[in-house]
């Protein structure tokens, strides 16, 4: 078997031959001397900025959003201990903070509502209730 491999690895060998800097095989197919550069795709980094984003103050109308409880543009809630706040921002972005640190957000935009549906999803609608993200 090994001998079988070693035969094969030999073979191999073989067919590669060396033409004015290019490798080819029989097949004709060449490999370039120098690697093609490719892009990466930029990314916007999440923000985390020390302070709130949003521009208007925001009206906190709780510390829970249950599936009664709608949040409008620039309403938001904020824990008991006032370090952790959600914001629906009046971009259309809805933000949780930590210690005025962004900890996650929706990268949603424009004019809508939020509000937890009766099967539990957190979901984004828009003015016209078209859902634009959902949990």
């Amino acid at each position: 078997m090994i001998f079988v491999i070693l035969l094969f690895c030999f073979f191999i060998l073989i067919s590669i031959s060396s033409v004015g800097g290019y490798y080819y095989l029989q097949t004709q197919t060449t490999i370039p001397t120098t690697i093609p550069t490719t892009t990466t795709p930029t990314t916007t980094p999440i923000p985390t900025t020390t302070t709130p984003i949003t521009t208007i103050p925001i009206n906190y109308i709780g510390d829970t959003l249950s599936n009664n409880v709608i949040l409008l543009i620039n309403q938001g809630l904020k824990s008991e201990n006032n370090k952790h706040y959600l914001q629906y921002q009046d971009n259309g972005n809805l933000v949780l903070y930590n210690d005025n640190t962004i900890v996650w957000q929706s990268f949603t935009s424009g004019p809508g509502k939020v509000k937890i549906t009766e099967q539990g999803k957190l979901v984004i609608f828009d003015n016209d209730n078209t859902i634009i993200w959902s949990s």
